[in-house]
């Protein structure tokens, strides 16, 4: 796989150790490759934070330079997006800014009553 296993390893026993615990009311993981790698096993939720195929390759070129043969390895390499969809709970739509990303972030979190709204 992609990930180091010791990586691996250490992701899923600190998840677990925390659950166990009951010390943290959200762990957050962020991976390109959660499902592929099996990381849903140990996680209550999945979401999928989405942009369309051409925001994808104007930040991968624009952050990272890559080229338009190295973007289309990666998108080669990854699940269709039917199956993130379906796996996951939650869609974040990341076509806009990021504050409009972290909005609708906020917003399910408020929903589950872990992220407090100071606006109220």
């Amino acid at each position: 796989g992609i990930v180091h296993p010791a990586v691996k390893k250490y992701v899923i026993d600190s998840v677990k150790s925390a659950k166990e615990e009951g010390t943290l009311d959200l762990i957050v993981l962020e991976a390109a490759l959660l499902i592929e790698e099996q990381y849903d096993k140990i996680c209550d939720e999945l979401w999928y934070i989405y942009t369309s195929p051409e925001n994808r390759r104007m930040r991968l070129k624009a952050s990272r330079g890559y080229s338009q043969e190295k973007i289309q390895s990666i998108f080669d390499s990854q699940l269709p997006e039917e199956t993130y969809r379906a796996k996951c709970e939650e869609v974040i739509d990341n076509n806009g800014t990021p504050e409009q990303a972290f909005d609708q972030i906020r917003e399910k979190l408020e929903k589950r009553g872990i992220y407090p709204n100071p606006r109220r």
